[in-house]
């Protein structure tokens, strides 16, 4: 998509066919009709370097959602030998298993909040350039995300202290916050979609009528010289 802009710009932005006849009011239609079209075209190409960036941010929200199931599983797989057990009667492989999946736990809920900074400076970066679609829905992710670091956190701890009941639930706590989050951002990629193919039909209706004066601009000037 980003060559095709390319592309379509570097033809809005080839001068229109002016040649000796041609009319001022023409080559102005022209002049005016390629500053629309190029306004138009650096318009998409800022929507698509935002949905590049923006889609970043979900991908390491999907592999935080990822991780986290399969902390869910370790957890599960673990208590089903061991529930009801203290911290004393767990054999040393079993006590090592837990508090690796306790540890794994905990450093997910620090990747989740650098996560979240991250889609904070989005935001502030979307509202700056006035962006207000992106910087809604990006709002809305960070509302989502609420309380998910927490969970998170206090899952490890949890689990650290061999308190499967807490733990399990503060996961599927952070488990069901990650997939709103998902979802959130999956509603900002089809508002995107929408604008992204609006701009482009626009675009394209810019371009022909481009291609409709230079090509009225040089009829004229054949006319012109075959009347010399």
């Amino acid at each position: 998509m980003k060559k095709l802009c390319a592309i379509l710009l570097a033809f809005a932005m080839a001068p229109a066919a002016v040649q000796a006849g041609d009319t001022a009011k023409a080559t102005a239609a022209a002049a005016g009709q390629q500053r629309q079209a190029i306004d138009t075209m650096q318009h998409l190409l800022d929507l698509l370097e935002t949905a590049g960036d923006v889609d970043a941010l979900r991908a390491v929200a999907v592999r935080a959602l990822g991780d986290q199931v399969r902390l869910n599983q370790e957890t599960g797989d673990w208590s089903k030998n061991n529930l009801g057990k203290s911290v004393s009667e767990l054999g040393r492989a079993e006590a090592d298993r837990l508090n690796g999946t306790a540890g794994k736990q905990t450093k997910l809920a620090d990747d989740v909040t650098k996560l979240l900074q991250r889609i904070g400076e989005a935001k502030e970066a979307a509202e700056r350039r006035g962006d207000k679609p992106t910087a809604e829905t990006l709002g809305k992710v960070l509302e989502t995300a609420k309380g998910v670091p927490e969970a998170l956190r206090q899952a490890g701890q949890n689990l650290g202290d061999n308190k499967i009941g807490p733990a399990t639930g503060n996961q599927r706590r952070g488990t069901e916050g990650l997939g709103r989050m998902i979802g959130a951002f999956d509603e900002l990629g089809s508002r995107r979609f929408e604008t992204l193919s609006r701009e482009l039909r626009a675009l394209i209706d810019e371009l022909k009528q481009i291609k409709d004066v230079q090509t009225s601009v040089r009829d004229e000037a054949a006319k012109a010289g075959e009347s010399r």
